[in-house]
């Protein structure tokens, strides 16, 4: 198992990016099992609150889906419904073609951005429904969205919602 997050200062803007790799959703399969055809994969880092609370450190760090995490997310949850993230984007800043945008949103899949993680730390990794409430903005190619979580047993929802925890400083202990 392997465990290392790559770290590292991107020359031109002097921000810093923490990366989501391969092995840390191959990690997260190999404890919690398969993900399940028609799921919702929600990545929570915890970095969402710098942004509720007004932090700079929001923009100017970054914890993202590396290289080899979206090539195993490509390769191995294709048959998701989405993919969100409590950060800036599912893609690093210095991804060259938003591989994610680029593959899943022509496949009618949803991306979520900026997802306001207060609370999410209590949901199990598995095992809850997740309900999505668009704004509908004529034109729009996105829009603010209310997201609900439902426990299992609370209702009869039928997309499984698959919540990834990576806590910052999870991730940095492998430093």
């Amino acid at each position: 198992m392997n465990n290392s997050v790559k770290q590292r200062q991107t020359p031109s803007s002097g921000t810093s990016i923490i990366y989501i790799e391969a092995e840390h959703f191959q990690d997260f399969v190999d404890k919690h099992g398969a993900i399940e055809s028609g799921s919702f994969i929600i990545i929570f880092t915890g970095w969402g609150k710098y942004y509720w609370d007004g932090d700079d450190r929001y923009f100017l760090e970054q914890t993202c889906v590396g290289e080899t995490g979206i090539d195993w997310l490509l390769e191995n949850a294709r048959n998701v419904k989405g993919v969100g993230i409590d950060g800036l984007a599912p893609e690093c800043i210095d991804n060259d073609g938003y591989r994610l945008h680029t593959t899943l949103l022509p496949e009618g899949k949803l991306l979520l951005e900026n997802v306001k993680s207060e609370g999410m730390e209590k949901l199990p990794a598995k095992g809850s429904h997740l309900m999505i409430f668009p704004m509908h903005l004529k034109d729009g190619t996105g829009s603010p969205a209310r997201i609900i979580a439902v426990l299992n047993g609370a209702s009869r929802i039928t997309t499984p919602a698959l919540i990834l925890i990576f806590t910052y400083n999870s991730l940095l202990q492998f430093f």
